[in-house]
């Protein structure tokens, strides 16, 4: 029996397909229906959000709750897209469109840049991402082994970087799997009060990410095609051994202070791009790629 009827909008941010549901639901209700949008035999996605548009008097043009209320940076460029795509926005002079989103784990509005291409229903987008709270190295447990991470803590998600020349060897003298390793370690890793948490396997000198993330308000965990916020974690982690503390403070005031660092980071998925910007105070990041609407229409719940 049908019981709920939604309009949705899916995005493909490199592989990261984000259902963004512009229907109302309650809060206390979204997590549930998350799950079953979620679901094989339902729409199917990696990820749900859930999108409000706000009165003239805010200062974002759009607000955007992930269904446990996490921060998703993809999410929030496919938000950005969303302003374009429905009409909302109107180009600057250049062409641009700058919309602002209130993404929930974010203390701040996000600040976007979107721009279409050449291709139908398909745009660059890019967010100024929030910096990390902290940025630390630690080791955790792996049988009678152990590992060395780095731990990135967002205010609605903490990562953990575990880099593939550190993952211990097995027995056929090949590195263990990743996701042996993240089966091991991801209860003496995800004991804190995040909302989300993410291992980023992460091979250094190729610059390949591999993401997994695990939300606790749906108790799901996903392997993704690509992660913003990991993608931002590995960023910030670069920017933790370069210029130490500067890393973890807010750089949108200072005068910048050597050029901008790019990262492409290779996904399952594709790749998504990293530009750190650091100054006086502190780091910038801004993370950018391209991302395609894959579908829109209504969910029959």
């Amino acid at each position: 029996m049908i019981i709920l009827k939604l309009n949705f909008i899916k995005t493909n941010p490199s592989g990261n397909t984000t259902i963004l549901v512009d229907s109302a639901v309650p809060e206390k209700e979204q997590s549930v229906v998350a799950k079953r949008l979620l679901a094989y035999d339902s729409v199917q996605a990696e990820q749900v959000g859930f999108l409000t548009i706000p009165d003239d008097t805010t200062d974002y043009n759009i607000a955007l709750r992930m269904m446990g209320g996490e921060f998703c940076g993809n999410a929030t460029r496919s938000a950005a897209v969303y302003t374009v795509f429905s009409g909302l926005l109107r180009p600057n002079e250049g062409g641009l469109y700058l919309p602002t989103v209130r993404c929930s784990g974010a203390a701040n509005p996000i600040p976007c840049t979107v721009k279409e291409t050449n291709h139908e229903a398909t745009y660059w987008a890019e967010a100024q991402m929030p910096g990390p709270e902290s940025v630390e190295a630690g080791t955790v447990p792996f049988l009678s082994d152990e590992i060395k991470y780095t731990k990135v803590v967002f205010e609605g998600i903490t990562h953990f970087i575990i880099e593939y020349k550190d993952l211990p060897i097995g027995g056929n003298g090949a590195p263990i799997s990743p996701r042996t390793v993240y089966a091991i370690v991801k209860d003496d890793l995800f004991n804190g009060d995040a909302a989300a948490y993410g291992i980023m396997f992460y091979n250094e000198l190729q610059k390949t990410l591999d993401p997994v993330v695990y939300v606790k308000a749906t108790d799901s965990t996903y392997w993704e095609q690509s992660c913003a916020s990991g993608s931002s974690a590995v960023a910030a982690a670069h920017a933790w051994t370069l210029y130490d503390d500067l890393a973890t403070k807010d750089g949108r005031e200072g005068k910048p202070i050597a050029e901008p660092i790019m990262l492409t980071l290779s996904q399952p998925g594709g790749p998504l791009h990293m530009r750190i910007v650091p100054t006086e105070t502190g780091c910038q990041y801004f993370l950018s790629g391209i991302i395609n609407i894959a579908a829109i229409g209504d969910a029959y719940l």
